[in-house]
């Protein structure tokens, strides 16, 4: 299950990953990533690695995921199933 979710404003998208800015140091290394569509079309769910975590002041963090594969249902995500993905 996934433990909480954030919404954050997304940077540097790419095919590959994404970067983004939390206030949290502490964010999972395993995250889902949900990138909202428009013209009323399903968000797309991507299961994710954090593979950078940087401070770019105090209090904030910049964060870089890998997009490891594209899920349908987030909530079926068990933990550590990163783990297991090829």
């Amino acid at each position: 299950t996934i433990p909480y979710t954030r919404r954050v404003q997304g940077r540097n998208l790419s095919r590959g990953g994404m970067a983004f800015l939390d206030n949290s140091e502490s964010l999972p290394d395993e995250l889902v990533v949900t990138l909202e569509q428009d013209h009323n079309r399903p968000p797309v769910y991507l299961l994710s690695r954090v593979v950078r975590r940087t401070q770019v002041s105090e209090g904030w963090w910049e964060y870089g995921v890998h997009f490891e594969r594209r899920i349908h249902d987030p909530f079926m995500i068990s933990r550590g199933e990163l783990a297991g993905a090829v």
